[in-house]
């Protein structure tokens, strides 16, 4: 680990309260100024250590695995969780807009593609579409081009989204079906943090 990784992970460890209570990703980013693969690079390797954890908040949170302080904040701090325990249902519907901005985003740069269009394709009423698992829940159409090929490529790539209520065999044999007419298929797993 570099020591300029080491001094990330300091200055972004000092900005998460002491005690246990969240702060947001956003707040973080906007705090420490930096941009956002500096952020994640630093946040994800506290993740991965087990020095923080992710938390409830908009645009996501962390929050630090062992807080520091006396044992009535501590206590405030687990009856927090606790209260957050109860799992609420989340109705696939909800899930795809945040999705779709996410691969129009960060899925798209981690690619190295420019999306032509990624389209919620779910709600599509009851026009035939010729079968069950003929329908993604959301595609994404791009033109790539490779170094060492000549030509571009178009790459149409689809997506099942399940809510952890609704994870089973089923999503993934919805995913294969698509292959018929995609170059790629995807599940995504709502899997909420608490």
């Amino acid at each position: 680990m570099s020591e300029d990784h080491s001094s990330d992970r300091a200055h972004l460890l000092a900005l998460v309260p002491s005690d246990g209570s969240a702060i947001g990703n956003t707040a973080l980013m906007r705090t420490l100024g930096w941009g956002e693969h500096s952020y994640w690079y630093a946040r994800d390797s506290l993740l991965e250590a087990g020095t923080l954890a992710r938390a409830k908040g908009r645009g996501g949170a962390v929050r630090r695995v062992h807080p520091q302080g006396d044992a009535a904040s501590q206590a405030a701090a687990e009856a927090e969780l606790v209260g957050e325990a109860a799992l609420t249902r989340v109705h696939e519907a909800e899930l795809y807009p945040p999705i779709r901005d996410t691969l129009e985003t960060f899925w798209a740069k981690e690619r190295q593609i420019e999306p032509l269009a990624v389209e919620i394709t779910a709600a599509q009423g009851a026009r035939a579409t010729g079968g069950r698992w003929t329908r993604p829940d959301l595609v994404s159409v791009a033109v790539r081009t490779y170094r060492y090929l000549p030509g571009k490529y178009m790459e149409v790539v689809t997506f099942e989204v399940k809510p952890f209520d609704a994870i089973d065999v089923t999503a993934v044999y919805e995913a294969l079906a698509h292959l018929r007419s995609a170059t790629h298929a995807y599940v995504i797993l709502h899997v909420p943090d608490d």
